[in-house]
């Protein structure tokens, strides 16, 4: 009888000192997350149009497009003293005809298709990364010749190549509607790699900056996206 006393008092005494661990284990707390996501929606958005000056290392040019929206993500984010914070997300397709003149060289005319991807922070400021797929036909400078089958030499006129074109843009800008609601316009600045394949058995890029202003056409043309709202609050 007093073996089976003394097996119960050592037992209740290894749960004493084994619990208290478990039980500060138990009461850390850490701040809860919580997240809410709308089901996604169908709204209207408009065409933008952009352009822009270029300018390729030295060499002058300009470029003009489309944006064709095709989604939209407004992101609220709650801290813990009540403030929100409204993120947008925009993804757009993105089609730009540009030229640029390098003297002596060539003339370059680039046609490119970019999946533009957008971030806006309340007031206005926003970023973008644009990976892009392009062909690019390039105008040889001066006067050039070729000698035909016959040895007979002969003025080419638009000589030149056509290339791939894959490239990839990185922007920051402001959409100025933001602070002014009847103001439809967004300033930008954007850096450009345009790459040239093949090119003389060698990877040729062209660095390109961009200084330009889009311009929605909110009353001429919409089209219908799907827009996702989501909610993250801390408590």
């Amino acid at each position: 009888m007093m073996g089976i006393l003394n097996h119960k008092a050592c037992v209740l005494a290894a749960s004493c000192l084994v619990a208290p661990p478990f039980s500060a284990r138990a009461q850390v707390t850490r701040p809860d997350t919580t997240q809410a996501t709308q089901a996604p929606q169908t709204v209207q958005l408009p065409l933008s149009v952009q352009f822009s000056l270029v300018g390729a290392v030295f060499y002058p040019g300009v470029r003009a497009g489309v944006a064709y929206p095709l989604l939209t993500k407004e992101i609220t984010k709650v801290r813990k003293a009540g403030q929100r914070r409204i993120l947008l997300k925009d993804h757009a397709l993105a089609a730009n005809l540009g030229w640029y003149h390098h003297g002596g060289y060539h003339d370059n005319v680039f046609l490119t298709v970019g999946y533009d991807m957008r971030r806006t922070r309340p007031s206005g400021f926003f970023l973008n990364l644009e990976p892009q797929l392009g062909l690019s036909r390039t105008f040889l400078g001066g006067t050039t010749y070729e000698v035909a089958a016959n040895d007979e030499v002969r003025r080419v006129s638009a000589a030149g190549s056509f290339y791939f074109a894959p490239g990839l843009s990185f922007g920051l800008g402001k959409d100025l509607s933001k602070t002014r609601p009847g103001l439809l316009l967004s300033v930008y600045g954007k850096g450009t790699l345009l790459f040239l394949l093949p090119y003389n058995n060698f990877l040729y890029f062209r660095p390109m900056l961009e200084v330009g202003v889009s311009y929605r056409l909110n009353r001429f043309r919409q089209v219908r996206v799907r827009s996702v709202k989501k909610t993250t609050s801390r408590s």
